[in-house]
């Protein structure tokens, strides 16, 4: 499945939240999937927390599991292959580019608008939480459809760094 990021927040799929129940339990019953365990513990963090900035730095962090980057390529791989799960446009790599730049701004504890100075000042924090909305409907789209299904699921099995 293939979301666009602009804006959608929906998960127009229609499965059932037992799905979603039934494929959490399959995959933290395993003595696998450690990567994505990590992946979805980041995924709730997010969902947990109330400051904005912390909100996509943990989504960021909850995709980066999943596509396994290499140190000092992180940047690069995240906008790359985070388009495996969205449309493979210019615009979803500016997009990723910018919610990849604010998570690490604030993962090294500088101000989350250091991340969009190329930004006019008025536009930076309504920027910042459409880039919130945007990485954070990716990451449940995707772990939606990796926890309702097998074949998905067993892509993350082995897990390892």
């Amino acid at each position: 499945m293939h979301i666009r990021l602009d804006g959608i927040s929906s998960w127009p799929d229609g499965r059932k939240p037992h799905a979603v129940a039934d494929g959490l339990a399959a995959i933290y019953g395993s003595a696998n999937y450690d990567r994505l365990k990590r992946g979805l513990r980041a995924l709730i963090r997010g969902m947990k927390e109330r400051n904005a900035e912390d909100r996509l730095h943990e989504f960021v962090r909850a995709l980066e599991a999943l596509i396994k980057p290499e140190i000092s390529k992180t940047k690069r791989q995240f906008v790359h292959r985070c388009q495996t799960f969205a449309v493979a446009s210019q615009d979803s790599k500016n997009i990723l580019d910018e919610c990849y730049e604010i998570q690490n701004t604030v993962e090294h504890m500088h101000p989350w608008e250091n991340a969009l100075l190329r930004r006019a000042p008025k536009d930076r924090q309504s920027i910042a939480l459409q880039r919130l909305r945007q990485i954070e409907s990716l990451a449940l789209t995707v772990y939606q459809r990796i926890n309702t299904s097998a074949q998905h699921a067993a892509i993350f099995r082995g897990g390892g760094s």
